[in-house]
């Protein structure tokens, strides 16, 4: 459960306006942008670009980009993108050429506001203006300037990360300490509240920012403070704003904008339940190993069959080993265990740090008619995960083969049964900050779940522990290896 900072006292005083509805779109990304034009151009987590595609209603793969852009802003006509390395590259916005880096300085952020104010953040956290670059005759990027070196706004100093601009060249910058500073002709300004992320409408001519509490706020200069955008979602991570129209990725990489041409999740208003399993993260919350670091092999399987139908697992994602599980793993797998000497046994393992968490977010969604009959006799739903850590033997932490109530589970993420019809499992349970956040009773035979919210939807967010013990004498025989499984089971659209 995060714990939710408050954006400041200045930010608490903050009074309601700008109502917006914010829907889900299409796809998952890290980073998010948007040009005059309105174009929406996002990092996905593939660290590829991809740009909205406003007829087909969803985001097309941007080909020529690079597959390692961290952070991304767009022009009219092109997007600069930093990769990972830091350096900055650029691509026209129709998708036909692409550049190698623009010199050789490393930075954390950049702005485009139009092309006389083109403004990145260095590695250092000095601010600079940079020259914009044009293509020529030959289709090229023109890079013979007489001056290549970019500006430093010197008065901005060297602790920022963030930066936006609007089009008069009136700077705004967050700083390490996630404070907001206003640079104007040679002038500095702190303005009240902290926040992560800063934006600036250039057509309605508004700046906002996203508050330590992960909520988006609008400046008010007539009170000299900010507001907090109505019906704001308090999970964003990233965002970008043009005509009033908000665009935000969220703490999960999920997409969501204030626009009509969004696909709204409506559950209800479909023929289908698209049930998504994520198989999350491991932790290793104690590992054997004198390194510290213990080695898992892991099976994480679903399946469902309804009747004499064995279902399939469709829009599946991955980040991690998709070539294994594709070639060795049962259609429905989100992970896959090797035997130690079997061919990829090295590149599945997941090497975990002692009290550390490694993301794997491994996805993929049953679909399934909403006129089948969910009765007990006709439904098998299951989940086997299996956990092995590899040291001189391979040693067995956890086997789980647990089923599911699928009926159950539906009613709860559809919203047609709320939590307060499932009892409890009173030893069953984990501890969140202070409290303490039971498991449900899903059936006589069926696992107790981990009935949440998110965002005020049904969300299922549920583990598995397991441990095992040295085998041996001495300080062998009490060592121990113990790891959890993150998964979590939700409806989508």
């Amino acid at each position: 459960m995060k714990r939710i900072r408050i954006l400041g006292l200045l930010l608490i005083m903050a009074t309601y306006m700008n109502a917006q509805t914010f829907t889900k779109a299409q796809g998952q990304a890290t980073d998010i942008s948007m040009n005059t034009k309105g174009d929406v151009f996002v990092v996905g987590t593939s660290k590829q670009l991809f740009k909205f595609n406003r007829k087909e209603n969803r985001f097309k793969l941007h080909t020529v980009a690079s597959r390692k852009a961290k952070a991304l802003a767009a022009s009219s006509n092109f997007n600069y993108f930093i990769k990972n390395d830091g350096k900055l590259f650029r691509s026209d916005s129709q998708d036909t050429n692409r550049e190698s880096a623009i010199g050789n300085m490393l930075l954390k952020d950049l702005y485009y506001a139009n092309s006389d104010n083109f403004w990145v953040v260095g590695a250092n956290g000095s601010i600079y203006k940079r020259k914009v670059f044009r293509i020529n005759s030959s289709g090229q990027f023109n890079t013979s300037f007489s001056n290549l070196m970019p500006q430093v706004l010197s008065i901005a100093g060297k602790s920022n990360k963030k930066v936006c601009s609007n089009n008069s060249g009136k700077v705004f910058t967050l700083k390490n300490d996630n404070t907001i500073w206003e640079y104007y002709n040679g002038r500095s300004q702190k303005l009240p509240g902290s926040a992560t992320d800063i934006a600036y409408d250039h057509v309605q001519k508004k700046l906002y920012v996203l508050g330590t509490s992960k909520r988006i706020f609008v400046w008010n200069p007539g009170k000299n403070n900010w507001d907090l955008v109505k019906n704001t979602r308090n999970d964003i991570k990233s965002f970008a704003v043009n005509s009033g129209i908000i665009w935000c990725t969220t703490t999960r990489n999920d997409i969501y904008n204030t626009a009509n041409t969004s696909t709204k999740v409506v559950v209800n208003n479909t023929s289908y339940y698209k049930l998504k399993i994520t198989l999350n993260s491991i932790v290793c919350d104690n590992a054997w190993d004198s390194d510290k670091k213990d080695d898992y092999l892991l099976k994480f399987v679903p399946s469902l069959k309804i009747g004499t139908r064995n279902y399939s697992m469709q829009n599946k994602k991955y980040t991690r080993i998709k070539k294994q599980i594709e070639e060795y793993g049962p259609q429905t797998a989100l992970y896959v265990h090797r035997k130690k000497g079997a061919k990829d046994h090295a590149q599945v393992q997941l090497h975990v740090e002692n009290n550390r968490r490694l993301d794997i977010n491994n996805s993929g969604i049953f679909k399934i008619p909403k006129n089948t009959a969910l009765t007990d006799s006709r439904v098998d739903f299951t989940l086997n995960v299996v956990v092995d850590e590899v040291s001189k033997n391979i040693e067995r932490v956890m086997q789980k083969n647990v089923k599911l109530n699928l009926k159950n589970i539906i009613d709860y993420l559809a919203g047609n049964k709320t939590v307060k019809k499932f009892s409890k499992s009173p030893n069953e349970s984990i501890k969140v900050g202070s409290n303490y956040v039971f498991k449900h009773e899903m059936g006589n035979g069926y696992q107790s779940l981990l009935l949440s919210q998110q965002n005020g939807t049904p969300i299922i967010k549920d583990n598995f522990n397991g441990n095992t013990k040295g085998k041996g004498f001495g300080l062998w025989a009490d060592i121990v290896s113990r790891a959890t499984v993150n998964y979590t089971i939700e409806l989508v659209d």
